[in-house]
């Protein structure tokens, strides 16, 4: 299935819009900006906000995605625009863009461009069987009963549309400040550089005492050398290329072979091989294959470079070797805290109504291991860039269960600790 996370800018009308805005409500209806502003201090990359008047809902943005200050909102007009409950998909450069509106607030699951037109349908009926909607629109050529063929373009008339702006009030208030700013300094300059001159000189002259009589302690020069064990995350591969490659390599799996049944493929986090499970269908001479029969089946298939190795009586296990680029991570983590990352997961997770479950790994002086694990009817790869950004992710398996059609994801997050006060590492260089 194609992502429907690659566009994130439509031009409409002669205008540019912002799409694919992470949505959320506030509390206060006098406090949305407040509340947008809080929300995005916790998550990683969101810089820019929205509000809607009279609506205590607001939108974050990303100017990593391709947003930009004062950029219209195309879900904060649309849903201005028509009040009420409704669902709309909409044909746009780039394939089709969903929206749903229940109540006069956007549908926190929506506003995205979907690049394929059967992951654009399967959501609008996913969303259509949930609840009544006051009016539904879509395209004629997709056929959906009761549906409304119309233009996008008729909801971007009337009224003004929500834009973006900075989520940091410093950046907002930064020209005024300097404005303002400059005439004083033109007026006080002098006084104000000979003042930090003496502030130096006097700061200096404490940093040289405090050296100096640190300098005088006893023991102040004996440093212990301690061993510090590889870390969890050395040499794993990242998330960012690793589940990619995974779903990729996983397609190349053969399902149909005579006499066998498929059962599951995986990908194992600590290799680069992916492994298809398959057991006897009945019995010999009643109709199960023989391993021969796998052997011809791969070779068929042009996977000569497969192995296929029995596992007990009735089962076989071919494994081959992944597609693609591997990155691996580095010694030292340049990431949040465990509880930051977790916040940041399961925020992104849940927001795609995905449960993630979490359990405690290992911990020791030099780091902390907290491990998750969630199930999706989806490719994995949709996740690649939400599980990408924690640095020293791991992942310990994917796997298709084949006879449920669910993905099993189930990985780990790290917390690396500095060293002790008066500890350096003897088997390490210094980062």
């Amino acid at each position: 299935m194609a992502s429907e996370d690659q566009v994130h800018v439509l031009k409409l009308a002669g205008r540019t819009y912002a799409v694919g805005l992470l949505w959320n409500e506030a509390d206060d209806v006098q406090k949305v900006a407040e509340a947008a502003r809080a929300h995005a201090a916790r998550l990683e990359d969101q810089d820019l906000f929205c509000v809607r008047a009279g609506v205590a809902q607001y939108g974050l943005g990303s100017r990593a995605l391709g947003h930009s200050k004062g950029q219209a909102s195309l879900a904060g007009q649309m849903a201005d625009s028509r009040q009420g409950s409704w669902l709309g998909l909409f044909e746009v450069d780039g394939g089709y863009y969903l929206l749903a509106v229940r109540d006069g607030e956007i549908l926190s699951e929506t506003d995205q461009v979907y690049g394929d037109e059967l992951d654009a349908k399967g959501k609008f009926e996913e969303l259509l069987g949930h609840s009544e909607w006051g009016e539904t629109f879509s395209p004629a050529s997709l056929s959906f009963e009761g549906a409304q063929d119309v233009e996008i373009s008729s909801f971007l008339t009337g009224s003004r549309p929500p834009t973006l702006q900075d989520t940091s009030k410093v950046g907002s208030a930064l020209k005024w400040i300097l404005v303002i700013g400059a005439g004083a300094l033109l007026i006080a300059g002098g006084l104000i550089y000979m003042k930090i001159q003496d502030d130096f000189a006097y700061q200096e002259q404490l940093r040289r005492l405090e050296e100096q009589a640190k300098a005088n302690l006893p023991g102040r020069n004996k440093v212990e050398e301690v061993q510090v064990p590889p870390m969890p995350w050395e040499g794993r591969f990242t998330a960012a290329t690793y589940v990619p490659a995974c779903s990729v390599s996983m397609k190349k799996a053969v399902l149909s072979i005579p006499g066998w049944k498929p059962k599951s493929i995986s990908c194992v986090g600590t290799g680069n091989s992916v492994m298809l499970s398959i057991e006897r269908q009945a019995a010999l001479g009643s109709g199960g294959g023989t391993i021969n029969w796998v052997r011809w089946a791969l070779d068929r298939a042009g996977m000569k470079a497969a192995s296929a190795s029995p596992t007990g009586d009735n089962g076989v296990d071919v494994s081959w070797t992944m597609e693609g680029q591997l990155d691996t991570s580095k010694p030292a983590l340049d990431a949040p805290r465990l509880a930051d990352a977790r916040r940041y997961l399961q925020s992104w997770l849940e927001e795609t109504f995905t449960q993630i479950r979490w359990s405690n790994g290992d911990r020791n002086e030099f780091f902390e291991t907290m491990k998750f694990r969630f199930e999706t009817p989806y490719d994995p790869s949709r996740f690649s860039t939400i599980l990408g950004k924690v640095d020293g992710l791991t992942i310990d398996s994917i796997t298709l269960d084949l006879g449920r059609l669910r993905y099993v994801v189930e990985g780990a997050i790290h917390e690396q600790k500095p060293l002790p006060a008066g500890k350096v590492a003897a088997n390490r260089p210094k980062q």
